[in-house]
């Protein structure tokens, strides 16, 4: 039978037909097909709309396992590092908040730092000695220069005796 033969009716339900088995179309004109009469069954529909449904619900079970399986991969490095940070005798709270404050991403170099921090500086001599004024600090005020060359003379001469001794 020709599209001229047919009737109108006939004419629209060949070009649905042909929508509903179109491979790019038919399946969102079966969806509003269904939207607009909720009592349609297309079987193909209803088992990829299944299918959607299980995917989702098994890669949000997926996704929630790989979530926790991270979790405790995080939770036992850091248990190890601060099993670490404890054998260098210091406190994990403490190091973490020193990694923080001063940015710094590794346990070790935090130890390090800390260490360093915590280092006191050698020891200075125990005594000090002090500032010893000359005994002629009133020949010294009286004339500077005088005093100046008269020392120096001295110390030259103390050099010069000492060479001719050697």
């Amino acid at each position: 039978m020709s599209l001229e033969e047919m009737t109108e009716d006939q004419r629209l339900a060949l070009s649905y037909r042909k929508l509903l088995n179109h491979p790019e179309l038919g399946s969102q004109v079966k969806r509003l097909h269904k939207q607009a009469f909720p009592d349609a069954k297309f079987a193909d529909i209803e088992l990829e709309d299944k299918i959607t449904a299980a995917t989702d619900k098994a890669r949000k079970e997926l996704e929630a396992l790989q979530e926790r399986v991270q979790m405790q991969e995080i939770a036992g490095r850091r248990k190890e590092q601060h099993d670490k940070v404890r054998a260098a005798g210091l406190d994990p709270d403490a190091v973490e908040k020193v990694m923080t404050d001063e940015k710094i991403s590794s346990y070790d170099t935090a130890i390090k730092y800390m260490r360093a921090q915590s280092a006191s500086a050698q020891p200075s001599a125990a005594s000090i000695t002090p500032i010893r004024m000359p005994d002629n600090l009133a020949d010294i005020q009286k004339d500077p220069r005088g005093w100046a060359n008269k020392t120096a003379y001295e110390a030259i001469n103390e050099l010069v005796a000492k060479r001719g001794q050697g």
